[in-house]
């Protein structure tokens, strides 16, 4: 799997069928919605600095409580760097839960 992430063409296929499928009206709203659910839901980010598609300044948007930059990582972090991922999960799951609220609903 880390091959098919590292090959030039599949990354540019992948892309291309991204871009053809998701719409621009996909992403309304999403910046609204990904803040009200990060204020109730323990979240972390991992990222790789090394993201040609997606700047790694970007990762600080989601509002998560950690932000992990992986120097030497590109756009495919869990496939280059799968190690990576566990002590995210892991860091999460040593977090206390939070209260189960209602979230608010943009209408």
């Amino acid at each position: 799997m880390v091959s098919l992430a590292l090959n030039r063409v599949a990354k540019e296929a992948s892309l291309r069928q991204f871009r053809q499928c998701v719409r621009p009206a996909f992403f309304t709203g999403f910046n609204a919605t990904w803040k009200d659910i990060s204020r109730h839901v323990p979240c972390r980010v991992l990222w790789g600095d090394g993201d040609p598609y997606i700047d790694a300044g970007y990762a600080h948007r989601f509002g998560a409580s950690s932000v992990s930059i992986r120097p030497g990582v590109g756009h495919w972090v869990a496939l280059v760097a799968p190690q990576a991922l566990p002590e995210q999960v892991q860091a999460l799951q040593d977090q206390p839960l939070p209260t189960v609220q209602t979230l608010d609903r943009a209408t």
